[in-house]
């Protein structure tokens, strides 16, 4: 299992197109918290001949968590359907890694992050 919570910070800049539809830029840095769990073990059994079967018994897990700063950048829209009340929608890609001690001293390394997609209104303050 795995989960990843962000909390980005970002500089936008902001263009009007023409009276209606205003394109965004942003660009920070984000802090990202990740849970996951990681295997540390898996007891098998074996089946008596002829046929050999092999069955999974238990499976050992560990749960590692870390924050760390990652980078996000995106881009968006907005259509003001008032002067001030509009829709739109931003794609913004974050992205960030992590490494992490396993239960048998090995490290694997996490990539956190990736594209997120969002719509909703928009207020334009003047």
């Amino acid at each position: 299992k795995r989960n990843e919570t962000a909390l980005h910070m970002h500089v936008l800049w902001v263009r009007p197109v023409t009276p209606r539809i205003d394109v965004m830029l942003s660009a920070g840095p984000s802090l990202i918290k990740v849970s996951q769990d990681l295997v540390t073990g898996i007891e098998l059994s074996e089946g008596a001949a002829p046929v050999v079967t092999v069955a999974i018994g238990n499976v050992q897990t560990v749960t590692r968590e870390q924050q760390i700063f990652g980078l996000n950048f995106g881009v968006g829209g907005t259509y003001f359907m008032t002067p001030l009340v509009g829709v739109g929608g931003t794609l913004r890609y974050t992205t960030g890694s992590v490494s992490t001690q396993l239960g048998d001293g090995g490290a694997v390394d996490l990539s956190l992050g990736g594209f997120q997609l969002a719509f909703g209104a928009r207020v334009r303050f003047r």
